[in-house]
């Protein structure tokens, strides 16, 4: 039997990621590859900017923001949605200084493996997660076909310089966050 043989890096085609732009929310394209050529980054993909998992999701890890930094990390969040609606979601969240880009492409999606489709959506241990979010107070944001993409799902990509995939999570369904525990110090590991 030969050694377990990691394909983390293989889940992400870097290539193409590597030439992919992301807008920011005055709709300037920035090159994604950007944000990993000094330092670490994770990057979080979330469904769209409207919906109740994300939200609980980004405001989760913007509280823990000190600890990446400490790590000499950045987060980096990326939505689907039209770049104007940047700015009402950092508002409504209360996190106006947070890195959020969007690609209503999918493109950045794609290169990372990330799943989309309506089954995705319509999974029933999406529909628990939702009420139970609901039940513990999160609230879904003003549905428009600006938020982005409802069949999208979200996902976990840490880069580390040059372009080293050191972690990778696919989203199967509404509220399938992996949990930090398992991510937040992988972008600077030299593994």
């Amino acid at each position: 039997m030969g050694a377990k043989v990691d394909r983390t890096q293989d889940r992400v085609d870097i290539l193409t990621l590597n030439r992919l732009k992301v807008l920011d929310e005055n709709n300037k394209e920035v090159l994604i590859s950007t944000f990993w050529k000094e330092k670490s980054v994770v990057l979080i993909f979330v469904r769209h900017f409207s919906c109740i998992a994300c939200r609980s999701h980004v405001a989760q890890i913007w509280n823990e923001k000190e600890k990446f930094k400490k790590s000499k990390t950045n987060i980096v969040f990326i939505g689907n949605g039209a770049p104007q609606f940047i700015q009402a979601f950092k508002e409504d969240m209360n996190i106006v200084d947070a890195p959020i880009y969007t690609d209503p492409s999918l493109k950045t999606y794609d290169a990372c493996g990330l799943h989309r489709g309506m089954l995705k959506l319509m999974d029933p241990r999406g529909a628990k997660n939702m009420l139970e979010l609901a039940f513990e107070g999160h609230k879904q944001g003003p549905l428009s076909k600006d938020s982005g993409s409802h069949t999208q799902m979200g996902g976990i990509v840490a880069l580390r310089p040059p372009g080293i995939v050191v972690y990778h999570f696919v989203s199967d369904y509404l509220g399938d966050n992996d949990k930090m525990a398992n991510w937040e110090n992988l972008a600077d590991s030299k593994e």
